[in-house]
């Protein structure tokens, strides 16, 4: 139960913003950014990045370091956070509500004294439940990612250019709820496009002579739907600023969209 109690309080404080460091140290009581853990990402990534389950609390820090215009800090924690306003928005539950879900999270720069240093983020997020859909035999139910959940996972692939998506970013807990995590690589494969068709490839979903279009054409209804009332509306705008994304960013990697920041 006292998990249960952390694990809700860390989702209510978090609602998916970039903010400063010291209010991202006032809502979970430390500095994230340094806090000891567990590691749970491929040591061998550490230079671009590293994931930690904080000791004793249940949160989990992401920490991104800028190596290249393909590999920048800065875009990876927003887009961690832009999948996340996506997934969670009201406009768009008909698409994502009864498919996954992703950890609350806030995301923040780390500055530092040193002009000549590589920029950082930290993504600070609430632990998902569940194991990742990769580490089940192929002969276990679970290592195969259900029909229902192609259209929205596709939707959001596409529509925020999302690359690297794989089988370990998609969690399953014990009541078979899914939880989507690691969406860093947005932005990097194609432009965001709320143009989309049913899929030529999509491998780490299934093979794709077995994709139907009916697997995914209610969810790509249901999202260019929320996509226009949300671009008419001003309710993008408002979602790529809450991920930090400044009007030049916003113009940059949405050139169709009419971005209106005051």
């Amino acid at each position: 139960k006292g998990a249960e109690k952390q694990a809700a309080e860390a989702s209510r404080l978090f609602d998916n913003a970039w903010v400063d460091a010291a209010a991202a140290a006032r809502l979970v009581g430390f500095d994230p950014s340094g806090a000891p853990g567990e590691l749970l990402s491929d040591r061998s990534k550490r230079e671009w990045s590293t994931t930690v389950r904080v000791v004793g609390k249940p949160l989990v820090v992401k920490r991104f370091t800028s190596l290249s215009k393909y590999s920048d800090a800065r875009s990876a924690a927003q887009n961690e956070l832009l999948s996340r306003l996506f997934v969670a928005d009201a406009a768009f539950a008909p698409v994502f509500k009864n498919a996954f879900t992703m950890p609350a999270a806030v995301a923040y720069e780390k500055e530092s004294w040193n002009p000549f240093k590589a920029r950082r983020t930290i993504v600070a997020m609430e632990a998902a439940p569940g194991k990742s859909i990769g580490s089940f035999p192929l002969s276990d139910p679970r290592a195969w990612v259900p029909r229902r959940l192609y259209g929205p996972l596709f939707a959001l692939t596409r529509a925020l250019g999302l690359g690297d998506m794989n089988p370990g970013g998609l969690l399953v807990d014990d009541e078979g709820r899914y939880n989507l995590i690691d969406t860093e690589q947005g932005r990097y494969e194609s432009k965001p496009n709320p143009t989309m068709f049913v899929p030529a490839d999509m491998p780490w979903v299934v093979n794709e002579a077995l994709n139907d279009t009916e697997d995914y054409a209610p969810a790509i209804a249901a999202f260019r739907a929320a996509f226009a009332k949300g671009e008419a509306d001003g309710t993008l705008t408002a979602l790529l600023r809450k991920a930090g994304l400044t009007a030049s960013e916003a113009k940059r990697d949405y050139p169709h969209l009419d971005v209106k920041y005051p």
